[in-house]
């Protein structure tokens, strides 16, 4: 039992003394509703938003927000359902292929 509480005791030490660095923090968007997960695209071109109801939206630096994405598929937004993660396939830059 003792070395499972040095442990613990070296942890609490070691977080302790880690010293809190400044983070800024910006308001991209303020205007989506439920927003659920996105995905940071390459070369600093943005990310993609999931919406709870079933969009699939684009956020850009300089030009905001897009409208919806059309070819999503039928989405069941009801309770915990709706439409959940978005991930870019390993090789996006090439295949341009998004799991949702």
């Amino acid at each position: 039992m003792k070395p499972r509480v040095s442990l613990v005791a070296a942890l609490l030490f070691v977080s302790v003394s880690v010293q809190a660095q400044d983070v800024n923090v910006e308001v991209l968007q303020s205007k989506l509703d439920h927003p659920w997960s996105l995905a940071f695209l390459p070369d600093n071109q943005g990310m993609l938003i999931t919406l709870r109801d079933g969009q699939l939206k684009r956020w850009q630096p300089g030009e905001g927000l897009s409208d919806p994405i059309v070819g999503v598929p039928d989405v069941w937004a009801e309770g915990q359902g709706g439409l959940l993660d978005v991930v870019l396939a390993p090789d996006f830059a090439q295949s341009r292929r998004v799991w949702l």
